[in-house]
């Protein structure tokens, strides 16, 4: 089920519950105001965002989508133009967000725009963003080279050079430089070609076993690179209940780095996985997080627990200027240290939103 945040407009609430997205169902949250609107989906990372035209001026709608697109890269995000306030000028912003919604039909608009993460296959370029190296098997022709850029249980989201010529089902073998590999079978669902010339293709799993997709949301979670010699575990997309964080135990050893910028979104499901990681460590591992992101640091502020036997070297905290408004989010460690004082925009103080987290001792 798909989570959509909305502006509380009768005419978008309605469509957006209505027609066809009643029988397939989606979680809707309406909020009547429009900075409420850009907070919460900066904190909750919803699937979709339906962001209001005509409420603020086009420069600075064209700002809040920019960060929007920074902060909540998994987003699907969505301008609506409001019956009461006519059509939305073609310009600012347009060219930031994924879809607009036209006042005379928005239910078909939305429809169009929603098509591709309610089918089988997700939207490419969401959940994981870092990608996942595929080879796409036709069994008529010599494999092909591909990146998942998507990956969820029913489907994945490829980029390739070229689309195979036979129709499929695919063998997809999906892998990892440190050895960890996943074999399923995927037929297309959709194709088409981007501005760069690459084919963007999406696939959905035929019968997949459940210890398959298992291995393929392990290899989507987490990557591992080498900094001055030194490894360092990326964790990416949502901790979710998808996604099982004790198979990174073999590889925790003393004092492991964990680069969390990727995460996306975490869940209640999420939050039990990582503690039950915490809890499975051997006593002499200590996990040393940087680049915590806004949606984790908000569930550690809410639950110290999530950062028991954890050391906190840098986080993203979001930021507002006491003069414009203009909301950013800035990459800090707990002593507060790296942070700009003063607006890029107009020189105003900039104020943080939450506290910097601090390492909790063990119980």
């Amino acid at each position: 089920m798909l989570s959509v945040l909305a502006y509380d407009h009768p005419g978008l609430i309605a469509a957006l519950q209505g027609g066809c997205f009643r029988r397939v169902g989606l979680r809707v949250t309406a909020l009547p105001w429009f900075e409420d609107l850009v907070e919460e989906t900066v904190l909750a990372r919803p699937d979709v965002v339906v962001l209001p035209t005509g409420l603020v001026s086009g420069e600075r709608l064209r700002a809040i989508l920019g960060g929007l697109r920074a902060q909540a890269p998994g987003t699907c995000l969505l301008l609506a133009e409001l019956p009461d306030r006519g059509a939305a000028p073609p310009a600012p912003g347009h060219d930031l967000c994924d879809g607009v919604i036209a006042a005379a039909d928005p239910e078909a608009d939305l429809r169009r725009a929603l098509a591709p993460l309610l089918h089988a296959a997700p939207r490419l370029g969401r959940r994981f963003p870092a990608g996942v190296p595929v080879l796409v098997c036709p069994d008529s022709e010599h494999p092909v080279e591909a990146v998942a850029a998507d990956v969820s249980r029913a489907g994945a989201g490829l980029r390739l050079a070229r689309a195979p010529a036979a129709e499929g089902p695919w063998r997809l073998r999906f892998y990892r430089p440190d050895g960890r590999t996943a074999g399923l079978r995927g037929t297309p669902r959709w194709q088409r070609r981007a501005p760069d010339g690459e084919v963007q293709l999406g696939v959905a799993f035929v019968d997949p076993l459940p210890d398959e997709v298992a291995r393929l949301l392990d290899l989507a979670f987490w990557r591992c690179t080498t900094e001055d010699g030194e490894e360092i575990i990326h964790l990416q997309g949502e901790l979710s209940e998808a996604t099982d964080c004790r198979w990174l135990l073999p590889r925790l050893v003393g004092a492991p780095r964990f680069d969390l910028a990727g995460i996306s979104r975490v869940s209640s499901a999420g939050v039990v996985h990582w503690l039950q990681l915490l809890r499975a460590l051997p006593p002499e591992v200590r996990l040393r997080l940087r680049r915590v992101p806004v949606p984790f640091a908000f569930h550690a502020s809410q639950l110290p627990a999530l950062l028991q036997r954890c050391v906190v070297e840098s986080q993203y905290l979001p930021h507002a200027c006491d003069r414009c408004g203009r909301e950013v989010v800035q990459l800090v460690r707990p002593d507060g240290t790296g942070m700009d004082a003063r607006c890029a925009g107009c020189g105003g103080a900039l104020r943080p939103a939450a506290r910097p987290l601090v390492t909790c001792a063990d119980p």
